[in-house]
């Protein structure tokens, strides 16, 4: 099971740096406005993403759920996984200011949400990352 996991991190990272470089372009102004289709489809697969990795993590969980309920570095890491989970519907509500509005257009206060956002999506993935890591032995 740990394969298909690390599988699925490895895969849906692959499409949050694509579309966080995406987002970048568009904070530069080398992107106008961002595609709406393109936008909905890396948000589709990076949710996919983010169900595979929680689904195939609860199967790990449950193969020997007295170790992991009893490592304070598991709850720290589901405490990033769920900040991932509601960061991700901040997401897909801000992505609508991206596909119909240059970002050179938006106001300081409108730019703020954007770059917090981003700042959180970033800081909870690594901390995911590194706790997972650190979880297993692998750090």
């Amino acid at each position: 099971m740990t394969l298909f996991h690390v599988g699925s991190i490895i895969i849906t990272l692959l499409v949050v740096l694509y579309a966080d470089e995406q987002g970048l372009q568009y904070v530069r102004g080398k992107i106008s406005t961002l595609s709406q289709k393109r936008v909905m489809v890396l948000h589709t697969l990076v949710a996919i993403g983010l169900a595979s990795i929680i689904l195939t993590g609860a199967r790990m969980v449950l193969e020997d759920p007295e170790f992991y309920f009893s490592q304070p570095v598991y709850w720290a890491k589901m405490s990033f996984v769920s900040v991932l989970i509601i960061n991700a519907f901040f997401i897909g509500h801000l992505s609508r200011i991206a596909v119909t509005t240059p970002f050179a257009e938006l106001s300081a206060k409108a730019r703020r949400p954007l770059f917090v956002s981003g700042g959180v999506s970033v800081c909870a993935w690594v901390a995911t990352i590194l706790l997972g890591l650190t979880l297993s032995g692998w750090w």
